[in-house]
């Protein structure tokens, strides 16, 4: 009888998360030290993914989720946004709306109502 091993990260990754694998880095959760300046495309990725996943597992929603969205956000510039896969920006927007944060619907780049 064979068993299985993961021998992929990928393997243990949560729902909704598995989509993007391609565009993280194994180490997608694991965040010391987050630099706006020097972070790569997967990182961006895989931060915001991590976020998500973080604030839904703790019923972060309304002024408490926009709080914590600002303090972990801190530095995050429009180069460094850019980075970041258009799917996983717009998961993100979506999410913070559902909980009831604030997120402008018009014609300006979704990195510039963030």
């Amino acid at each position: 009888m064979a068993t299985t091993t993961p021998n992929d990260w990928r393997d243990s990754l949560p729902p909704g998360v598995a989509t993007y694998a391609k565009l993280i880095d194994k180490d997608w959760d694991e965040f010391p030290v987050f630099d706006t300046i020097t972070c790569t495309a997967k990182q961006v990725n895989g931060f915001l993914l991590h976020h998500i996943v973080f604030y839904r597992n703790r019923y972060y929603t309304d002024v408490q989720l926009w709080e914590y969205f600002r303090e972990d956000f801190v530095g995050w510039t429009a180069n460094t946004w850019a980075l970041g896969n258009a799917n996983i920006i717009q998961d993100f927007r979506d999410f913070l709306r559902r909980n009831r944060v604030y997120i402008a619907k018009n014609s300006n780049p979704i990195t510039s109502n963030i």
